[in-house]
């Protein structure tokens, strides 16, 4: 006796059924989905029997995908974590791995407490119900900081004497911070004496950790000023959210009024004479940060940077004058000079 076995309406195999009416047959490359199989027997004589009962078979070789639905990443200042998760097949277990771990089973969400400070790393995989399991776990990466920052270093120093009245004052980080906690409510300078604050601008520099606040205006001579970095829940923080301790603060004294002007140098250009109708000339004051205003031919002085440079002269004499004003608002009140002669006819 031969039987046929069908999968639908599809023949798929056949088998020599035994003398008690029993056969096998080992079907391969079954693709994955749902299978209805079904069998005929047929006699030696031809004679066919009914299709036998429906056999279901649900065919399932592809694993799920597991995804990581929350938790957390980046740096954070709990030592604990929770992760929920779940995979693209209803049904599915799962095996959860922390640090490197052996994996383990575990339900969504999976809770961890305790956690020491540093880098840690989740993983989770999905088995579906036909034991398929996920070969490329979800993975999450963080890391715990509960060391709040400090301020290391403050300039000026606390307890400086003779501040020049155009400082700006700085407090270096022992980690980088929130650069959105450094504003001017977080970081702030008043006279000593008065309490009045001083308008400025704060900045944050993420390279060397540095807080710098910028006064608008120059500070006053002979003057005392308190400068505080803000502390506690509404102060300065690192990334993770741990507040400075408490408030840095200290103070430092402006020296007296700077009523010295500077000394202007042109330090190169034209002399004597030339038959360049251009001219190009560098000059320097001998206080950093000082700026300069310059007059050519004897016209009014006007702002001007190094170098300044002139076109289309004229032949015959000219002059070139250059004064300088440091940042206390002093003006050199002998301003360098420099006389030259443009000569452009040749000689007859």
């Amino acid at each position: 006796m031969t039987v046929a076995l069908f999968d639908g309406q599809t023949a798929v195999g056949s088998a020599t059924a035994d003398l008690a009416g029993s056969w096998q047959r080992t079907l391969t490359g079954v693709g994955d989905g749902a299978h209805t199989y079904t069998a005929v027997a047929t006699d030696a004589a031809g004679n066919s029997s009914p299709a036998s009962g429906a056999v279901h078979v649900t065919v399932d070789t592809l694993a799920p995908e597991t995804t990581i639905d929350s938790g957390p990443s980046g740096t954070t200042n709990s030592s604990s974590a929770s992760f929920s998760f779940s995979s693209s097949e209803t049904g599915s277990s799962f095996q959860c791995s922390l640090d490197g771990a052996a994996f383990g089973s575990c339900s969504s969400p999976a809770a961890y407490s305790n956690l020491s400070e540093g880098q840690h790393s989740f993983q989770v995989r999905a088995t579906d119900s036909a034991g398929n399991t996920d070969a490329t776990p979800a993975s999450r990466s963080w890391t715990i900081d509960l060391t709040p920052p400090t301020v290391t270093t403050v300039s000026p120093a606390d307890g400086a004497s003779g501040v020049d009245v155009a400082a700006s004052v700085h407090a270096i980080f022992s980690e980088a911070v929130d650069p959105t906690t450094i504003t001017t409510t977080t970081f702030t300078l008043v006279t000593r004496d008065t309490g009045l604050p001083v308008s400025a601008n704060v900045s944050y520099d993420a390279g060397t950790f540095t807080a710098t606040l910028h006064p608008v205006g120059l500070l006053s001579p002979g003057t005392m000023y308190t400068a505080t970095v803000k502390g506690g829940a509404t102060g300065a923080s690192d990334p993770a959210g741990n507040h400075l301790a408490a408030d840095r603060v200290w103070s430092f004294a402006v020296g007296a009024a700077d009523t010295t002007p500077p000394e202007t140098t042109i330090d190169s250009g034209p002399s004597g004479t030339t038959k360049s109708s251009s001219a190009s000339f560098s000059f320097s004051s001998s206080e950093t940060g000082s700026s300069f205003a310059c007059s050519l031919d004897g016209a009014a002085f006007s702002t001007c940077t190094s170098p300044a440079a002139y076109s289309g002269l004229a032949d015959g004499g000219h002059s070139f004058q250059v004064r300088a004003t440091d940042r206390a608002g002093n003006t050199d009140p002998t301003p360098a000079s420099r006389n030259w002669t443009i000569d452009t006819v040749a000689p007859a």
